[in-house]
């Protein structure tokens, strides 16, 4: 993981979790993940992985009150509204990680291969191999 943030801004979130009823903007700060080449299945193409990990207050949406903010639909949305504004082309090609870090207060996205190359190509982050 990195040391520095690639973006900071105010996400929304839908108000419309399990138990949140408030719409809510939370500060949070992007950090670039792994990124690299992987074979989906044994003997196939390998194709670009990469994943995002995104750090959010706890202190903002407390999880005993809330639940997790992976059951808030809006702040997946949110989280791309934040890379639309920074100018990415792809910014919709990302959902919640099936395995998330063991990190607090930090959700792990998954990136489709056209994000994923975008921002290796800005030198947000590297490519191991």
């Amino acid at each position: 993981m990195y040391e520095s943030s690639i973006l900071t801004g105010k996400v929304s979130t839908s108000g419309t979790g399990p138990n949140s009823k408030v719409v809510k903007r939370l500060y949070i700060k992007i950090f670039p993940g792994e990124f690299s080449y992987r074979a989906p299945r044994p003997k196939k193409a390998k194709k670009l992985i990469g994943e995002l990990l995104i750090r959010y207050s706890a202190r903002e949406w407390p999880i005993k009150k809330n639940g997790t903010i992976m059951d808030d639909p809006g702040f997946l949305d949110g989280i791309s509204e934040l890379l639309q504004q920074k100018n990415i082309i792809n910014y919709k090609d990302l959902d919640y990680a099936n395995t998330q870090h063991d990190l607090r207060d930090t959700i792990t996205l998954t990136l489709g291969m056209k994000l994923t190359q975008e921002i290796i190509d800005r030198g947000w982050a590297r490519l191991d191999k």
